[in-house]
């Protein structure tokens, strides 16, 4: 289990008990359920966006890609993310460029250079330099 203080969360209730230190526990915690309530709405409404085909599609590989498949594995060793990378190989050749965004600094990001040799990926960038 993480610390308190791992939780992303930790330093914005921290700031939040702060500030309502000298109030009642009752007001306290109706306050906590209003954020509560607002962020569940947001999660809500961000799912429906993302279950919008007008703003994300899922695209079906047409071919296994097995000579890039043979090439990645040599130096990658997560096999699902072998196959997301061929997944945007296979977008990237209908589409044209495409910019591969991860936060997988571990097996996308470390191995980019032979991603963009064996792939038509045309960049990778990790999310931490977003």
């Amino acid at each position: 289990m993480l610390s308190a203080g791992a939780w992303r969360i930790f330093p914005i209730l921290s700031d939040f008990f702060e500030s309502y230190e000298s109030y009642p526990a009752s007001m306290v915690i109706g306050q906590l359920q209003t954020m509560k309530e607002t962020y569940e709405k947001e999660c809500i409404s961000h799912q429906t966006t993302l279950h919008d085909q007008a703003v994300i599609t899922v695209h079906t590989r047409r071919v296994p890609y097995q000579v890039q498949w043979d090439l990645l594995k040599k130096c990658m060793d997560d096999l699902d993310d072998i196959e997301v990378i061929l997944d945007a190989h296979d977008l990237a050749i209908l589409e044209g460029d495409i910019t591969f965004f991860s936060g997988d600094m571990d097996h996308i990001v470390s191995n980019r250079d032979s991603i963009l040799r064996h792939t038509q990926i045309e960049k990778i960038v990790y999310l931490g330099d977003v």
